[in-house]
Parts: C-alpha cells; structure tokens; sequence
C-alpha cells in the first residue's frame, strides 16, 4: 500500500530471512496487486558483520530505511518515506545488482572515503582488506550495457564470443594486473631464470622454460617480416621491463603508453597450460594431431 501511494510500479524487499507468516504475506499481495505492482523478495545469504555491512550499503545507495528488530521501527510500520529507489534491480540466483540513482550522493562519498581511509591502514595481508574492497567496488563501481549487432547469427555468435573472452581479459587484468604485452613480458623473464641452479632433468627442464620463453616475441618479429630480429631483441632486453616492440610502427616503445599490454594472469595461464601440455606429452609419449581442424570465424 505504502508503494502504491508513492506510485510506484515496482518494488524490491531485501531481507536476511524471509519465510513464514512474511513469506505468505508477500505471496498474497504479489497475486492481489499483480496488475498494479511488481513485486519481489530477496533473501541475503550473507552472514555476521558482512551482512550488516551490506545492508547499510544497501541503504545508502537506495536511500531507503532499515526496518526490522534491531532497527528503529519494525516493517508493519513502514512509511512512505523509508523507501528508497533505484534505477533498476536485476536478480539471479546467487546474485543481485542493484543500479542507484545517477545523482551522486554526499553519504555514498563519504562512507566511500572512509573505507579508502580503513584501506590504507590495513597491512597488504591483512585478511580484512577483501570485505573492504568488495565494498568499496560496490560503492563506487559502475554497470556498463554493451550492445552487439550483426548481419546474420553466427556473425553474432562469433562476437558474443570474442566479447565475452575481452571481458574476461579485462576482469584478469583487473585482478592480477598487466605487463608488457607483444611476447615482451615473457621474454623480460629470462634474467631471473639465470639464477636458478639445478641438475640433472631439472636443469633441462629450466633450459627449455628458457628456449620457449623467447619464442612468442620472436614470432611476432618473423610474422611482421622484420629482418632485424636478433638485434631487435637485444634491445627490447637492454631497454628495461616496460619495453615492447611494436611491430605496427617499427618502434621499441614504453608497453603501458603505447596500450600493448597483456592481462598478467592469463600469461600465467598460457605457461602453466604450455608446461602441463608438453609433461602430458612427454609422460605418454603421444600426441594427437589433428590433419584438418575446424575453420575458425574469428
């Protein structure tokens, strides 16, 4: 009712426990009032002070009021006033974004500002700095909606594709990081392996980690018909870390300034893949090639 004389069309119940009494309340209504209100409830699984955490969140983002036991009012006394508003509310299972109003809101900035503050003075292990940056990454994060066209399906299928492995790029870069991209990263590695020292099939192995390493950025060079690529290398080696070449404009460049970068994790991954590919080989003594694989799209 509350809803309904604010005119709204739409309304969103979050609670940590929803069943019962509430629970057959709640279905009632939606069934009476589903021609005039779209309503949802939403269980939080969340426990102890992540929970709280979230719901002042929750209620600073929306600019509702918290309602229950330990709060100043119970929800049979609920007034216009307590609720709150948000853009949009998408629910899944296991998940649930809300998307808050575009105006920017001093509260949100400020409890913003304090968890940065808590941030800085946590140690870099504290077990303490996760919930804090999950909460911050809520508060401050944004949604993007990207919109694909294509002449037929499976031009679409193709970019869905190629969008959905960009963005999980992009969330690894985010969390891991990046580094020189263009096969420099890898090649930048070979100092440190110098300085392990081991024998037998152990040190062959490092000596073959150290022959592949180089192998990605020398591709690149001989792909790019650069005859120079010896000398080429032994600049990108000399010039430091942040160092690439790029191949496009025949230039050693600064990778960061120049964008040619590679998400950190996912250079990790193609090593560990690479390494644990070839102990396959080498353990059953078999590969499987494959004379005629299918045509990609890409």
């Amino acid at each position: 009712e509350v809803a309904l004389q604010r005119g709204q069309k739409s309304l969103a119940i979050l609670s940590p426990n929803i069943s019962g009494t509430a629970l057959n309340v709640l279905v009632a209504n939606k069934e009476a009032l589903q021609e005039k209100l779209s309503l949802v409830a939403v269980n939080l699984t969340l426990n102890g002070s992540e929970k709280q955490s979230a719901l002042t969140d929750l209620e600073l983002l929306t600019g509702a009021t918290l309602l229950g036991r330990n709060y100043e009012r119970a929800p049979a006394h609920v007034q216009p006033d307590d609720l709150g508003y948000a853009r949009r509310v998408e629910i899944s299972a296991g998940t649930l974004q809300v998307i808050p109003n575009t105006q920017t809101n001093p509260a949100v900035q400020r409890q913003i500002e304090h968890l940065r503050h808590r941030l800085t003075a946590l140690s870099p292990t504290d077990d303490n700095r996760l919930p804090l940056i999950k909460r911050l990454a809520a508060l401050s994060g944004g949604v993007g909606e990207l919109k694909l066209g294509a002449t037929s399906q499976q031009t679409r299928k193709v970019l869905r594709a190629q969008t959905k492995r960009a963005l999980r790029t992009l969330s690894a870069a985010q969390r891991g990081g990046v580094v020189a991209g263009g096969g420099a990263a890898l090649y930048h590695c070979l100092p440190a392996l110098k300085d392990i020292q081991l024998n037998g099939e152990a040190a062959l192995g490092v000596q073959l980690v150290e022959r592949v390493l180089s192998v990605p950025l020398r591709q690149l060079l001989t792909n790019a018909h650069i005859a120079e690529t010896g000398w080429i290398m032994h600049q990108v080696a000399q010039s430091g870390p942040s160092t690439t070449f790029n191949v496009l404009t025949g230039q050693l460049v600064n990778a960061y300034q120049a964008g040619i970068v590679d998400a950190a994790d996912v250079l990790c991954a193609a090593v560990r893949t690479a390494a644990s590919g070839a102990m396959m080989a080498l353990t059953t003594n078999t590969i499987v090639y494959r004379k005629n694989p299918p045509e990609s799209m890409e």
